[in-house]
């Protein structure tokens, strides 16, 4: 006997803090799975896109804020950034509680949200955010971690909207996964990677344009 095949829709958000109401929407995604292990990596090929290195905090040192050792989240870390919200039982489910009963039980629910948080879970409210933002981000345009900081990633956002705008229609969150792609190579490409089409591994999220306006 085959096993059941899993398949569930869910809104998928990007947030930078835990509870933030303004976090941007992904759209819609369905995730599919023979197993529970499989459901989970189907989570993890859309949340892996967004997510940067993780935030560890001590409070009971000095150095409260501090990034994880590891500089790129690997799919053994996404409980640490990934929680499931069913809007219509007002329950939240961590990743270390998600059941095939579960998924069995979503096959045609709505009201399903998938929230990818970028720092990880740790960074609980808007006030620890800000902390942390402070604590880590430096005014040179890169964080500690080597990523670009929030001045930086905006400029790069609003660099390839004015270029591909007319060719391209997606939402806001997959300009930004772009501008990181490019903002994460060498500096002496990014004039060149702003003019070119979406990477390879994200195009899928973009949809050309029929009427391409010059």
């Amino acid at each position: 006997m085959e096993s059941e095949v899993y398949s569930v829709k869910f809104e998928v958000y990007s947030r930078e803090f835990k509870g933030q109401s303004s976090s941007s929407s992904i759209g819609s995604r369905i995730i599919t799975g023979n197993c529970l292990e499989s459901f989970k990596e189907g989570i993890w090929n859309i949340a892996r896109h967004v997510l940067k290195r993780e935030v560890i905090i001590n409070f009971n040192s000095s150095d409260k804020y501090c990034f994880s050792e590891k500089e790129t989240p690997t799919y053994e870390d996404l409980v640490n950034f990934v929680l499931i919200r069913d809007c219509v039982a007002n329950r939240t489910i961590s990743l270390d509680r998600l059941t095939t009963g579960m998924l069995v039980s979503w096959r045609h629910k709505a009201g399903l949200h998938l929230y990818s948080h970028i720092w990880s879970l740790s960074i609980s409210s808007a006030t620890i955010y800000k902390e942390m933002r402070k604590a880590l981000l430096d005014p040179n345009g890169m964080d500690r971690s080597g990523a670009a900081n929030v001045d930086t990633h905006f400029a790069m956002v609003s660099r390839l909207k004015n270029e591909h705008r007319f060719r391209y229609a997606t939402q806001d969150i997959n300009w930004g996964i772009w501008a990181t792609i490019i903002l994460k190579s060498d500096s002496a490409f990014h004039d060149r990677l702003v003019l070119e089409p979406p990477p390879y591994q994200i195009i899928h999220l973009f949809n050309l344009l029929k009427k391409v306006i010059n």
